[in-house]
């Protein structure tokens, strides 16, 4: 065997079970599981040699090999170590786990050690919510959850009143919809691996697959590429996808170096790619992202055109296969560009694993052809669309659900021959795909020629049903790159020069984003029913209630309610109709909004003004006096009852913030026109923003709660580091934490960068303590302004050219900013731009159940990605980021300020 580039490991070297020095080196240097090994040969057996005609799914459990596998992705002493625990835990052959899987190889050794103890794990995400890993062990009947905690043990946690299983592996006991593949479980050893599907078809549903399914895809991929133990497999997906597992199970057998990463680990990735990997799996979300990363490479490099890494092939790369999606020309070519080889192709789906497959050059959108052992059946002449449905190798029909068809073979995009043998396409899903008479219509080919226009970023086409059955429209969904001009015309004449009529959508729309499943795949039109009547009437006059409470506060009466002045005082003093604004307190009174002074409770009453003023004071002098050098102390968050009072400033811009949104953005007439036009043409993108708009807005989101959450977040940057940070501030607030961090003297601003978010930012010089309003500030604020009057000035940037540029920041700041369509579109090359120990810092507002109404806000004039905290934390964990909360309110909506680092596994 070849020496590993990197390694230090050849043929020469010794092999045993135990971890290489290698291996003991990287976990002392990075403080986490090696993500690549260099394997032993497994002992021969039914799992490693078995005839290319041999049935896979026919071969002979081998127990002894698979802890083989298990002991050396995960090494001896581990192994040993979560087998005692296994087996103090009473499970036993025939019982069922769930197995939370990162991107490790213990992860690896952990899954082949379960399976060859007769135990059936269910594979669920390390990004994955506790309520979703609950639910998801209930649904199989398992009450145990199993993990590899940082330090490479082994967690088990058995769910309180959880069911067992029953002890058959083909009923696990309390399970819902689970699907067996192939030959029930008692025709094997009785183990299987249970998989979600992605739900880009619909709800995820559960599916057990028995091992020699596994087995079967393996002899598949092996046969196809010839792996052997001189080979390097890197995987860029994750890996409780069937698509990952596949080739985790080839790699396994054939005896492959393995190397893992998270799919947005852009930086490793290209690094394994060019100096070691021979064969690489990604999906093709992953691919563009790692050519527009080299890419970016080349632009910055020498062009001498000849080294490895500027556009030339590495010359130990044989194969990228791209799964899981389709690869249109222009991917090939960027990739192609980039790496010096065209994208390999795969297809299958996770109850039948990889199907088909094509070694690049491929033609654009194709699938190859069937792997070896698959054969098509009913397959009519080329050119027709058809039911794909396979014979397996053991003689099962498999019916992939998917209309295909088979195009003659033909010559590459850079002219080279793709073979004598012809291809296969896909068409769409056989319950989705679009119908125009006789015809099936390619979505795919759609999207192809649209992604060509200039200015598009993605799009998804989809059948739109009519009342006609088999006369489908097309509706065509266009998210543009950030700046690009929207031209339905011109891209509807575009079109028309590349399709055919009857493929020519008849709806185009622009979108701000391309909701997706976790594997990249676009996500179906949801289906909604009504909520209850009384829902609706409530939902119905609550305008009243906004109504009243607004007018009291523009006629300046809820300014006087402090508990002393009476009814006739507050009316007159307001230039108001006395025995009117009786009426309308009292049914304020009852609507909940403001209470008798004799009746109220301590402290309800809202302070004086010179309350108000003494505690705002408190407040800031506190805040100058933790946040000025040195580093200040870091103390517990503190708890909701400990916060000061919201004061009447702070509540008097939240009012004055919904007074004008009421009868601007948020009006009915508004709301109406976002619906009919879309996103990009909402009055909030098309008009221009009202002079105080600006400064209403700056009021009320730089309030009480982000000052003391900014003061919190600092306090907690600062423990552990020294100097001054390189900060990138993508703030919908003027730039706030890197004012706060200038005036500490910590503020690298040669190396950090100013991103403005949302349209409604300030002035650039405004000081850090939020907008200037038509009031004094309160003692305290002068002197903290005073200090900010520095000379510090922000020079804005964009999110396209921090994305895209090689910059490394130790502070990435997303200040009300993650909601933003740009920002989530360049989220993974934003989080590839944050230094290895950097930390991102997410201060921003979400949904709830029932604490949803700022909704309509983002609606109208905000942004709608990542809704909910737990949206973003899953997307934030598939980008190798794992979130602490620092700070949180839950009244009246949901604020929180989470600081993320990279996992350490």
């Amino acid at each position: 065997m070849s020496a590993r580039i990197g390694t230090g490991i050849s043929d020469a070297e010794p092999r045993s079970g135990r971890p290489s020095a290698w291996q003991v080196r990287a976990v002392a240097e990075a403080g986490t599981a090696p993500t690549w090994a260099v394997p032993e040969r497994p002992p021969t057996s039914a799992l490693d040699d078995a005839p290319e005609d041999a049935v896979a799914g026919e071969a002979a459990a081998d127990d002894e090999a698979l802890r083989h596998v298990a002991r050396r992705y995960g090494g001896e002493a581990a192994v040993a170590q979560w087998s005692s625990s296994l087996e103090q835990a009473g499970l036993k052959t025939g019982d069922h786990v769930t197995l939370i899987v990162g991107a490790s190889l213990g992860d690896i050794g952990l899954l082949f050690l379960l399976v060859s103890r007769g135990i059936s794990p269910l594979l669920l995400a390390s990004d994955s919510p506790r309520a979703e890993r609950v639910s998801n062990a209930a649904r199989l009947g398992s009450p145990w959850l199993l993990e590899i905690d940082t330090q490479g043990a082994l967690r088990l946690e058995r769910l309180a009143g959880a069911v067992s299983p029953a002890g058959h592996a083909d009923e696990p006991s309390g399970g819902v919809g689970v699907e067996h593949i192939g030959a029930t479980c008692q025709r094997t050893s009785g183990v299987c691996i249970h998989l979600l599907t992605s739900g880009s078809t619909g709800q995820p549903s559960l599916v057990a697959r028995p091992l020699e399914t596994w087995r079967a895809e393996a002899q598949r991929y092996r046969r196809l590429l010839g792996l052997s133990d001189r080979h390097h497999v890197l995987l860029a997906a994750p890996m409780q996808h069937a698509y990952s597992l596949g080739w985790i199970w080839a790699a396994a057998l054939a005896g492959c170096s393995l190397e893992l990463h998270s799919p947005l680990h852009l930086g490793a990735l290209v690094e394994a790619l060019r100096t070691r990997a021979t064969h690489c799996a990604v999906t093709p979300f992953v691919a563009s992202l790692l050519a527009r990363r080299q890419a970016q490479a080349q632009a910055l490099a020498p062009t001498s055109g000849q080294e490895t890494g500027q556009g030339a092939r590495p010359s130990q790369l044989q194969v990228v296969m791209a799964g899981a999606g389709p690869v249109d020309a222009i991917l090939d070519a960027l990739f192609l560009a980039a790496f010096g080889l065209g994208l390999s192709r795969n297809y299958g789906s996770t109850e039948s694993g990889a199907l088909f497959a094509g070694l690049a050059p491929v033609a654009p959108m194709s699938i190859g052809q069937p792997m070896p052992g698959i054969r098509i059946v009913g397959e009519p002449p080329a050119g027709t669309p058809f039911a794909l449905d396979v014979l397996l190798e053991d003689g099962r029909l498999h019916h992939t659900g998917d209309i295909a068809q088979c195009d003659p073979p033909d010559g590459g995009h850079d002219g080279q021959e793709r073979g004598s043998r012809p291809s296969y396409r896909l068409i769409g899903r056989a319950t989705t795909a679009i119908r125009r008479g006789d015809r099936w219509i390619s979505s795919t080919e759609i999207e192809s020629v649209i992604h060509q226009f200039p200015g598009v970023a993605s799009s998804r086409v989809r059948a739109l049903k009519s009342a006609q059955v088999g006369n489908d429209h097309i509706l065509a969904s266009v998210q543009m790159q950030p700046g690009a001009r929207w031209d339905a015309p011109a891209l509807r004449a575009f079109c028309a020069e590349q399709l055919s009529r009857s493929k020519l959508p008849d709806y185009l729309e622009q979108v701000t984003q391309i909701s997706r499943a976790a594997n990249g795949k676009p996500l179906p039109s949801p289906v909604y029913r009504r909520a209850a009547p009384a829902v609706w009437m409530e939902a119905a006059q609550a305008y009243k209630r906004a109504h009243l409470l607004l007018a009291l506060h523009a006629c300046g009466v809820l300014d006087r309610l402090d508990g002393q002045q009476d009814v006739d005082q507050i009316a007159t003093a307001s230039q108001l109709h006395p025995d009117t604004v009786t009426q309308a307190l009292q049914v304020a009174c009852l609507m909940g909004l403001v209470v008798e002074a004799a009746a109220a409770p301590d402290g309800l009453n809202a302070p004086s003004n010179a309350t108000v003023a003494a505690d705002a004071a408190k407040s800031e002098d506190a805040e100058n006096a933790a946040t000025a050098p040195p580093t200040p102390q870091v103390g517990l968050a503190p708890s909701p009852s400990t916060l000061p009072a919201t004061t009447a400033d702070s509540l008097r811009d939240l009012l004055n913030l919904e007074q004008a949104a009421l009868t601007g953005w948020n009006s009915l007439e508004a709301v109406c026109t976002t619906l009919r036009h879309g996103l990009p043409t909402r009055p909030f993108a098309t008009q221009p923003v009202p002079e105080d708009a600006v400064a209403r807005y700056q009021a009320a989101m730089n309030g009480e709660h982000k000052r003391m959450g900014r003061l919190r977040a600092v306090r907690r940057l600062l423990r552990d580091r020294s100097g001054a940070l390189r900060v990138a501030d993508l703030s919908a607030t003027t730039g706030q934490y890197s004012r706060h961090l200038a005036r500490l003297g910590r503020y690298d601003a040669a190396g950090s960068c100013y991103v403005p978010i949302g349209g409604l930012n300030g002035d650039e010089g405004v000081d850090a303590s939020g907008p200037a309003a038509d009031r004094s500030p309160p003692a305290g604020r002068k002197e903290r302004a005073e200090r900010a009057d520095l000379g510090l000035r922000l020079t804005p940037s964009t999110v396209e050219r921090l994305a895209q540029g090689q910059a490394v920041f130790d502070l990435i700041v997303l200040d009300n900013a993650c909601h933003d369509a740009t920002v989530s579109l360049h989220l993974p090359m934003l989080m590839d731009r944050l230094a290895p120990t950097g930390v991102l810092v997410v201060d921003d507002l979400f949904l709830a159940p029932a604490r949803a109404d700022l909704g309509l806000d983002w609606l109208t004039h905000g942004g709608l990605c990542h809704l909910t905290r737990e949206a973003l934390d899953r997307s934030l964990a598939g980008l190798g980021l794992q979130g602490e909360a620092v700070f949180a309110l839950t009244h009246p909506a949901v604020y929180g300020l989470s600081l993320y680092t990279r996992t350490s596994r």
